[in-house]
C-alpha cells in the first residue's frame, strides 16, 4: 500500500474539505498544496498569477510537488491544474494513491480567488480540457455531489485508500 493519499480534481470540487476529513479518519497529516505554494511564495495565488502568470504559478507548483518526495502518512490536496504536468502526475502516483474527487460541472465553485475559475464559462472550459487528464491520473474516483454528505464521501475515500 502506498502510504500517502493524493486528492485531485477540478477547482472547487472539495479536495481541501474532504482532505482534512480523510486525514482525521486515517490519523494522517494533511497538506494543501496551494497553501504550501502561498507560504513558499509569501503571496496569495491571485498575486502570483498577476505577477508571474500561469507559467510562473506552474513552476512554483512543480517545486511544491518535488518537496513532497519523502513524505509518508499524509493526505495531499492538490490544485486543480496539477494534472497539466505529466511529471507532477508521475511523482504523485509514485508517492501515493491518487483519488479523483468528481463533482458535477454545474456544482463546481466559481470564483473564490481561483484565477482560472472566475466564471461558469471558464470552469466549463477547464472541465473539458482536464477531464481526461484527471481520469488518466487517478487510481480511483469518488463522487462528491452536493447531495452526498461530506463525512460519507470522506469515509468512501478512506475505504478506497485502505483497499489499495
Amino acid at each position: 500500500m502506498r502510504d500517502n493519499l493524493i486528492l485531485i480534481g477540478m477547482p472547487g470540487c472539495g479536495k481541501s474539505t474532504l482532505g482534512e476529513r480523510v486525514a482525521k479518519l486515517l490519523k494522517y497529516a494533511f497538506i494543501d498544496l496551494d497553501d504550501e505554494i502561498v507560504k513558499h511564495a509569501n503571496m496569495p495565488i491571485v498575486e502570483i498569477f498577476s505577477r508571474f502568470g500561469e507559467k510562473g504559478f506552474r513552476q512554483l507548483e512543480r517545486e511544491a510537488v518535488l518537496r513532497l518526495e519523502g513524505i509518508s502518512h499524509t493526505v495531499v490536496g492538490t490544485g486543480g491544474g496539477i494534472v497539466l504536468d505529466p511529471e507532477n502526475v508521475a511523482l504523485l502516483r509514485r508517492i501515493g494513491f491518487v483519488c479523483l474527487i468528481d463533482r458535477p460541472l454545474e456544482e463546481l465553485a466559481v470564483g473564490n480567488g481561483r484565477p482560472l475559475s472566475s466564471s461558469q464559462e471558464a470552469v466549463a472550459k477547464l472541465y473539458r480540457e482536464r477531464r481526461f487528464l484527471y481520469e488518466k491520473a487517478a487510481d480511483h474516483t469518488i463522487s462528491n455531489s452536493r447531495n452526498i454528505c461530506p463525512d460519507l464521501a470522506a469515509e468512501k475515500i478512506a475505504e478506497a485508500y485502505r483497499e489499495n
